[in-house]
């Protein structure tokens, strides 16, 4: 009986959920080099010299890729490697999900993709990035936004037709509660915590949903249109170090 029920939902959720592409990854891969793009357009960065730059969490590689083609020395880590990756001269290392295998004010920047939401070590990654940034480099924070966690759900509904509770970071157990803890504010307090100052705080201008809503049949051109009405699904934050409460390197 449960086998033909399973079979059934299978089935269910296909007719219901025909909009969800199947261009996942190929989609989320345009839509992160276009924040990327995005993040050099809303925030200049002296390039007066070759900077350190750390991709933390670094994935498939291609943001690192990207950086590179930038003029920057890139490092990357993430606790796992995938075999596949294309390595072309950047120094991809596997660390152990607690200390950034560098030493003290190495990196000028330090980058990161829809990656801190998903650490359940947070403060003590961020006393790392500390640890391993220069006195007057920044860190630059891509990270869904409320809205992005809204339409989420949304699509979800409409998808399964029940409430998908499943979180989609681990700072919380639940994805009601992500609405609370991807806001702006929430971010802003979390990394004045930990020793950071806001520089700025942008938005992608990008509007997508964790469902791939009809995927790349709506281009980049409408999806930064839709994102006027139905809020953005990132926000970027540029920050770095508040020396004045005397850090102390470790």
């Amino acid at each position: 009986m449960k086998p033909l029920i399973k079979k059934f939902i299978q089935c269910f959720n296909k007719l219901t959920g025909f909009w969800c592409a199947k261009d996942e990854l190929i989609a989320l891969k345009k839509y992160r080099l276009h924040e990327l793009e995005n993040v050099f357009k809303e925030f200049e960065i002296n390039q007066s010299k070759k900077k350190n730059i750390l991709d933390f969490g670094f994935g498939d590689g291609f943001q690192a890729h990207f950086l590179k083609k930038k003029n920057f020395n890139i490092s990357a880590v993430d606790i796992k490697k995938k075999k596949d990756i294309e390595e072309k001269g950047i120094n991809f290392l596997v660390y152990d999900g607690k200390k950034i295998p560098f030493e003290n004010n190495t990196f000028d920047i330090i980058f990161s993709s829809s990656v801190l939401e998903h650490l359940n070590n947070l403060d003590d990654l961020q006393e790392e990035f500390c640890r391993v940034l220069n006195d007057d480099g920044i860190c630059i924070h891509i990270l869904p936004s409320s809205s992005w966690r809204f339409w989420t759900i949304v699509t979800s509904i409409i998808k399964y037709w029940y409430f998908d509770l499943r979180p989609h970071g681990e700072i919380v157990n639940n994805s009601f509660m992500e609405l609370i803890y991807f806001s702006r504010n929430f971010w802003k307090k979390n990394f004045k915590k930990n020793n950071f100052e806001i520089i700025k705080i942008f938005s992608n201008k990008l509007f997508y949903t964790g469902n791939n809503l009809f995927g790349l049949k709506i281009n980049l051109k409408s999806r930064i249109f839709l994102s006027k009405f139905f809020g953005s699904s990132c926000n970027v934050f540029v920050i770095k170090k508040n020396i004045s409460k005397n850090y102390t390197n470790v």
